[in-house]
């Protein structure tokens, strides 16, 4: 199976709806979405702001501690090996503080120090990480448990400046952040165990702190809001070193995620559709669970999958999953493990998906229906399906993508495109793999302006592809091994063919029956019957 290496950071559409302890600050409920690319925030050295609000630390002998939280919610599974930055200061030749995640560990470091690390903590849960300094002792802390302490003695004080020295937030030139930002803090004091803050769980990430730290703050940055005069995020703090945001990040409810993690291979409904947490009556989310739940709300609704402690196979044991009937992404790319070939499936006699809402997106998946078409694409169009494996797709809507991925095992066609299914792009952005179905590589009947370019089309058991009644044009593609034709345009008039590779298969290489057809520069050879068949 070909490595599917379409990547794609879904923006996630949503609207923003804004005792004895005296705390500094009230609870923030928002959260800036990072992209896993170029989602970056910053302030240089020569910015607005009172800059000793992060060039305090190791200036001198004088600023030896510090103190760096930050609360956040990874969108799978960081890449392996791969230095992914939360918060750090950079100066020329270094850092003088780092915090970031690598491996699903968080990461702290003080000038240039060997770092402190966390256990490993899983994906799709806010996380709240601390790292402290005293001038001697290095100690990172995870949900508000010390982890580990190391001694490090006094670090060597002093640093120089060059034009790319600040603070950053979410991307170096290690890595990228993909997830959620709830809240960051810098402290001039290493705080006390008693004063680290876990995160809040179900409710706002960040605690609030005790008002008897205030006199220590260097920086407070709440992902609140984007600021509507200067479009910075705010420092709270009395520095004001607000951060430049680039390129623009949307803005989430940090309470109420707007999306569903499918957690469970079981198969239990939703228990309660409509209350916006697709919790299934196994107390986890299912697939069926998560769709029941995003065809009770109003507007596009993701569906993510991180299943953990078995092979994230999913069986449907008595009834096909639930007819998607509002825009949908599923997005199975942030599966743990997954490095470019899908692993999470859909199998068995039920194992298929229907989508009617149009607007959706299908990605990452293997989707395996035993008894008939995987994937069935119907009444609104304008679905993405890329990236996945699936064992057939019918498609009867209009305006559908399918690019970047392995069709083959179907019981019928590879892809099957019926009357009323026009304009759909088959292969134009990214080639598909259209291989071992028991029927046609690709069907088109009696449906008209459809696009099938740059695909490999071989050792289908009918042959390559079948038009009847239809126009299309039909470019670029590899069309070999067939155990029938390679093209067969019966009673179609006015289709392009054009810059085919159509070869080895088991008999003509292209039938033509119709009339004004357009044939041009393409490749046949080595097929077992005619080369050309026409018929007008």
């Amino acid at each position: 199976m070909r490595n599917f290496n379409i990547v794609r950071a879904f923006i996630i559409p949503f609207v923003i709806v804004f005792a004895t302890i005296t705390f500094a600050q009230q609870s923030n409920n928002n959260a800036f979405l990072f992209d896993g690319e170029t989602s970056q925030l910053f302030v240089k050295d020569n910015d607005p702001g009172d800059e000793t609000g992060f060039d305090f630390f190791n200036s001198s002998n004088s600023y030896n501690q510090i103190t760096v939280q930050a609360w956040i919610y990874l969108f799978g599974d960081t890449p392996s090996d791969v230095k992914v930055p939360i918060v750090y200061r950079k100066v020329m030749g270094g850092t003088t503080f780092s915090l970031y995640v690598k491996n699903n560990k968080g990461y702290f470091t003080v000038g240039n120090s060997a770092p402190v690390i966390t256990t490993e903590f899983p994906a799709f849960r806010w996380t709240a990480l601390t790292g402290t300094y005293d001038g001697s002792d290095l100690k990172i802390y995870l949900d508000g448990d010390l982890i580990i302490t190391e001694t490090i003695g006094q670090i060597m004080s002093g640093y120089d400046l060059d034009d790319g020295s600040g603070l950053f937030v979410g991307n170096s030139s290690d890595g990228a952040f993909r997830g959620l930002i709830d809240e960051i803090r810098i402290f001039d004091i290493a705080l006390g165990d008693n004063n680290i803050n876990g995160s809040g769980g179900n409710g706002n990430p960040a605690e609030p702190f005790p008002s008897s730290l205030d006199e220590y703050l260097r920086g407070q940055w709440s992902f609140k809001e984007i600021d509507p005069v200067d479009g910075l995020l705010h420092d709270l703090s009395n520095y004001q070193n607000h951060l430049t945001i680039v390129p623009t990040i949307q803005v989430f409810p940090s309470k109420h995620l707007p999306f569903f993690i499918v957690t469970s291979i079981l198969d239990d409904g939703d228990e309660l559709p409509g209350d916006g947490n697709a919790t299934s009556f196994n107390g986890e989310v299912t697939l069926r669970s998560a769709i029941e739940e995003a065809n009770d709300l109003e507007g596009q609704q993701i569906i993510y999958f991180y299943i953990q402690g078995t092979d994230p196979i999913i069986q449907p044991l008595s009834d096909f999953l639930p007819t998607i009937t509002q825009p949908v992404i599923l997005d199975g790319t942030v599966q743990s493990g997954y490095s470019g070939s899908p692993l999470v499936e859909i199998i068995g006699t039920y194992g298929g998906l229907t989508v009617t809402a149009g607007s959706s997106t299908v990605n990452g998946l293997v989707i395996n229906n035993s008894s008939g078409y995987s994937l069935t694409l119907s009444v609104v169009g304008g679905n993405t399906i890329e990236a996945n494996q699936i064992s057939g797709i019918l498609i009867s809507s209009s305006g559908n993508n399918i690019n970047g991925n392995d069709i083959t095992n179907s019981t019928g066609e590879g892809i099957s495109i019926t009357v009323g299914a026009e304009n759909n792009q088959i292969g134009v952005l990214s080639s598909n793999d259209i291989f071992g179905n028991n029927g046609y590589g690709i069907s088109i009947v009696n449906t008209n302006s459809n696009q099938i370019s740059n695909n490999t089309v071989g050792t289908n058991t009918l042959g390559g592809i079948y038009l009847t009644t239809s126009t299309a044009t039909i470019t670029g593609n590899t069309i070999t091994g067939n155990l029938g034709f390679g093209i067969s345009l019966n009673t179609s008039s006015r289709n392009t063919i054009s810059g085919n590779d159509i070869s080895g298969n088991s008999s003509d290489g292209l039938v033509i029956n119709g009339n004004d057809n357009v044939v041009d520069s393409n490749s046949v050879t080595g097929n077992s019957g005619l080369g050309l068949s026409v018929d007008a």
